[in-house]
């Protein structure tokens, strides 16, 4: 069956090919590799289909972890700094709150009452994504508000994808799913939060009774 290709770290497809292996040096953030594919690592490196490949080493996850406790410090300190200890601890637990809520609207329109799948039941990769999903759509209001989440289809094919190249992935894969007859699903903002309303409710009857 059809299924995506990989994406290099920049979200280009790379060539199909078998597994192949990173070596040599790691300067610059790149290794070569040996044959024009995926790499076995694929959590480490993809290869390009120039044979290069784009690393995500150590390092970077060192400073991705520097970077967060830089900004958890930065901003608990000025939260500490410019209130009382107590509303400090109001404000941050509002804030907290309102986060939440706010990515939970993000998230949930694009999951939350589509199929799911039943014990043994197994689809190859690109109908496992693009059935399961829901995108939503509504110009670029939405892609601000959702960060980009509203294509959501295209997020979990190509989840190393760089958000703006999202909607460019969108008429591609809509068209690819066509041409196999895949159903691609896709509603406006308010219509995804009302279907998955309606899905939580439902599921919701058996503790009303």
């Amino acid at each position: 069956m059809p299924t995506s290709p990989p994406t290099s770290w920049s979200g280009r497809p790379t060539r199909p090919g078998r597994a192949g292996v990173c070596r040599g040096s790691s300067a610059g953030g790149r290794r070569r590799c040996s044959t024009r594919c995926s790499c076995s690592k694929a959590s480490t490196c993809t290869c390009r289909a120039s044979g290069r490949c784009a690393t995500r080493g150590r390092s970077t996850a060192w400073w991705r972890g520097t970077l967060l406790s830089v900004h958890v410090a930065g901003y608990l300190a000025a939260l500490f700094l410019v209130l009382s200890p107590g509303k400090a601890l109001v404000f941050f637990a509002v804030h907290q709150g309102l986060w939440g809520l706010y990515m939970g609207s993000v998230f949930a329109p694009g999951h939350k009452g589509m199929p799911t799948l039943k014990p043994g039941e197994k689809l190859d990769f690109l109908r496992k994504q693009v059935l399961t999903t829901r995108g939503v759509r509504g110009g670029w209001f939405v892609d601000a508000a959702m960060g980009g989440l509203n294509y959501q289809i295209e997020h979990h094919l190509f989840p190393n994808m760089p958000t703006p190249h999202l909607r460019h992935a969108q008429s591609i894969v809509r068209a690819h799913c066509a041409e196999i007859d895949v159903p691609y699903y896709e509603t406006g903002l308010i219509e995804s939060y009302r279907q998955m309303l309606r899905h939580l409710h439902a599921v919701g009857a058996p503790l009303r009774a």
